[in-house]
């Protein structure tokens, strides 16, 4: 990116007195100021007829850096279906690595299994009962529903037998538990995924069943847990519930075992010489110390061991559940089904099932838990592949028959019997309550996921305490920084924003950032005034993220179009809670705080040397200062750079801003090359975020159905069709407050297109050019359109004096509706 910092660019610089004129110093409104404190941070939950608790909905993004990906931008969307997330979910699968089976359980599972270990494996996979198991899972069957239970029961025998054993204590009680035909509660998206890898503690607290150390206390309880666990839920489980999945499919409706016994016969002995005993390499990692400390909950189900399952696999009906049923009863089942091709994508071949298995990854990280990576399994017929989904990429390991290798197969669950939650990509420091207590599931977003039944966790960060009171804003995307923001409060009352997100380690963190205003300003006492339209920042802190080894994973494997490893790092930052802008119900008000935000932009470009990156309708926000007066903030830096570095290299492989908002040059390119960003790709962005505000709000409020929605849900190439084509009919889509400004607001915007397409055609333009296109689009244009149409502050008296002028989201009491002890 070209440097700015020796240009001037061509509008009045911005000072103390210019916001006072603006009206920013003087809108002074004690009873309304008030209520601005506890404003609600989205639209209000009825404003367009929204279900659930995320009520940010639409109005706020924070998805990966200009990924083609970032497939949940569904998640406001009622009930999405797969064809929604495929096309998004098939680009961030792109670059999807093959790993080596015991390079996946080193690095990922932190095993070593020692000779004793061994010999109890070994003994286990000769067993009469777990080989008559593995057995009945070979048997005919009439669709893949047929084998869930035997899956299920596998895994379950499998932990039993190691646990009585002595080589694992199951310190989170893991259970493996059938789930479809149930849906997975806590997202819009209705996803079934075959078999959960739960805590005891979530299973046994929807039975009702008692625990004794550990397991259940009496017979009856025992039974009834194996009878549960090898059918759908009848409590649904929560994303928060989750540990981990398998996902089934079906390729022969019967397995040839004594085909596959051969063939692992023929190459063992083929192997004999050469081939050590096989065990996962010691792992030189961080392993489990420092883990989640929780009362462990060793599992036993005798359940399960002793009480033999039925000889015959399950038979399922026709009336399976949505794409997963079975074929039609009055077919030939002796005939296997026809093989179904793998999807392919840009040359890249997905195997079936790999796009579904993504989907539940998606939401885990999403509406589960804040995870630094996620762990599941694919199984086609008796190969199996283990899958691993990161913020900076995904990996699947070379398939495995469970059948021929039943050893390994038991390395597999002693490994997932011993994780941790870090291990299994949880936070330690601040996990879901549903992994600490049963807790009954909440039907969509749940918002209060970190609170405790009395509401009291607390969450600390360097010498801070602070109580969690809820989500704000849940994270978006496969891929990407997967930012949380969660609301605290201080013993003293104040509230707070935390935002934990996965950042590129190279990016430069935000309070870098902000340091360097407050030097600035220590330098030269007159630009004081530009810290009140910064966010104020209590603590910040970076959480190593070095329980997996991804980078021994992710490593250049030397293709062509191979896209490096993007080590990340877990930032948390606590900061001053401020409001949208879109939620201001003054038409005046609103332009004034606006106006707000680009002065301060301008600031930061001149004095600074600071270019933002990420101008979104969730970054224009406002504060009330101490003396009642409502001042526009630009928030969020975590895409910023410093425009006066010289040659710099780019911090992340994929380009920034938030995509309903970015300028048409950066939504044109490729997506995973970095483009240079420039001082006018932030003014457009503003442009796009005032006509998000002026189509979709009306007086602070959501209106129903509003316009604009494809350019957070459609993809890049469509985006940028969708946003060309909106300046050719503008005046459809605009709320009566604003027809008149943006008619003449149009005629700017088809000089600076003009001017945008004869400057890609001129090899020769400059970087001053580049930057403002010759003054086509800078600050000054912006404020002489905002002076010709300005509106005076109105009267706030009339919008409620001292109630809110849009209601609270309802929060249902938590001794109520939430009454789930």
């Amino acid at each position: 990116m070209a440097s700015t910092s020796h240009r001037s660019i061509s509008s009045p610089e911005p000072n103390e007195q210019d916001f006072a004129e603006s009206g920013t110093v003087s809108r002074s409104a004690s009873s309304f100021a008030e209520l601005l404190h506890d404003y609600p941070a989205g639209p209000p939950a009825g404003a367009a007829g929204r279900i659930g608790e995320d009520t940010m909905h639409m109005s706020s993004f924070n998805s990966t850096p200009h990924q083609r990906g970032a497939a949940d931008h569904f998640t406001g969307d009622e009930q999405p279906t797969h064809n929604d997330f495929a096309p998004f979910l098939r680009y961030d699968l792109r670059y999807e690595r093959v790993v080596n089976l015991d390079k996946f359980i080193q690095h990922v599972l932190h095993i070593e299994v020692t000779p004793q270990e061994e010999q109890v494996l070994q003994s286990i996979a000769a067993s009469e009962e777990f080989d008559r198991r593995l057995g009945l899972y070979c048997e005919q069957v009439a669709g893949e529903e047929g084998r869930y239970s035997l899956f299920a029961g596998i895994l379950n025998y499998a932990i039993s037998r190691l646990v009585e054993e002595g080589v694992t204590t199951n310190d989170l009680g893991l259970i493996a538990h059938v789930n479809d035909p149930g849906v997975i509660v806590g997202s819009m998206s209705k996803r079934k995924p075959d078999v959960c890898f739960l805590r005891a503690l979530s299973v046994y607290g929807r039975l009702g069943i008692t625990m004794l150390g550990g397991g259940p206390a009496t017979e009856e309880d025992r039974a009834k847990l194996a009878e549960a666990v090898v059918k759908k839920p009848e409590v649904a489980f929560s994303w928060s519930d989750l540990l981990g999945w398998a996902e089934l499919k079906l390729r022969d409706n019967k397995i040839d075992r004594e085909k596959l016994r051969k063939a692992a016969e023929r190459k063992a002995e083929m192997d004999s010489k050469s081939k050590k005993s096989t065990k996962p390499a010691p792992n030189k990692s961080k392993s489990s110390k420092g883990s989640q400390k929780s009362t462990p909950l060793p599992l036993l189900i005798p359940g399960l061991t002793k009480v033999a399952q039925s000889n015959t696999p399950a038979t399922v009906s026709s009336g399976g559940s949505g794409s997963k049923r079975v074929r039609s009863d009055s077919s030939d089942e002796s005939v296997p089904p026809p093989k179904r091709p793998a999807r392919q994508v840009n040359n890249f071949i997905l195997p079936e099932g790999v796009l579904q298995c993504a989907s539940y990854a998606l939401e885990m990280f999403n509406h589960g838990a804040i995870r630094t990576h996620t762990i599941g399994a694919l199984s086609t017929d008796d190969s199996m592949r283990l899958l691993l989904y990161t913020r900076s990429g995904t990996c699947r390991t070379e398939p495995f028959s469970f059948i021929q290798d039943p050893f390994k197969l038991l390395v597999i669950v002693l490994a997932l019997t011993r994780l941790s939650l870090p291990q299994w990509g949880i936070l330690e420091i601040l996990p879901p309550r549903n992994l600490l207590e049963y807790r009954k599931p909440r039907p969509y977003p749940d918002t209060r996921v970190f609170m405790t039944a009395n509401g009291d966790r607390y969450f600390t960060l360097g010498d801070f305490k602070f109580k969690v009171l809820e989500v704000q804003v849940f994270p978006r995307g496969l891929l990407g920084r997967g930012t949380w923001t969660i609301l605290l409060e201080r013993d003293d009352g104040t509230t707070w924003i935390l935002k934990l997100s996965s950042q590129v380690a190279t990016r430069v963190p935000e309070w870098c950032f902000l340091d360097r205003v407050k030097k600035v300003v220590e330098q030269n006492n007159e630009h004081k005034w530009i810290l009140d339209h910064l966010p104020t920042v209590l603590i910040h802190e970076d959480i190593e993220l070095d329980v997996v080894d991804f980078k021994a994973l992710f490593g250049s494997d030397g293709n062509l179009d191979d896209v490096e490893y993007e080590p990340r790092v877990m930032r948390a930052i606590v900061y001053e809670r401020l409001y949208p802008i879109h939620s201001l119900p003054l038409p005046g008000l609103l332009m004034n705080v606006y106006l707000d935000t680009v002065k301060t932009h301008e600031w930061l470009v001149k004095h600074a040397k600071i270019l933002h990156r990420d101008i979104s309708v969730g970054n224009l926000m406002y504060r009330v200062k101490s003396d009642s007066t409502i001042v526009g903030v630009l928030n969020d830096y975590d895409l910023a750079r410093f425009v006066d570095e010289k040659d710099p290299k780019p911090s992340s492989q994929h380009r920034t801003g938030t995509k309903p908002f970015v300028a048409l040059d950066l939504l044109s390119g490729k997506s995973n090359e970095p483009t240079d960003h420039f001082v006018r790709h932030d003014l457009e962005s503003f442009f796009y975020v005032f006509a998000w505000i002026t189509c979709r709000f009306h007086r602070g409020v959501e209106i129903l159905n509003p316009p604009l929605t494809n350019w957070a849900t459609g993809a890049w190439e469509d985006v940028l069709q969708d946003k060309t084509l909106f300046f050719l009919a503008t005046s459809k889509g605009l709320l009566d407050d604003w027809k008149k400004m943006w008619d003449d607001a149009l005629w700017d915007w088809e000089n600076y297109l003009k001017a945008k397409k004869a400057s890609s055609m001129n090899d020769e333009t400059d970087a001053y050019d580049k930057e403002t296109l010759g003054g086509r689009i800078d600050y000054q244009k912006i404020y002489d359109l905002f002076e010709r149409h300005h509106l005076e502050v109105e009267d706030l008296a009339p919008y409620g004096g001292g109630q809110a002028a849009t209601p609270e989201p309802e929060v249902e009491a938590e001794g109520e509706a939430d009454n789930d002890n």
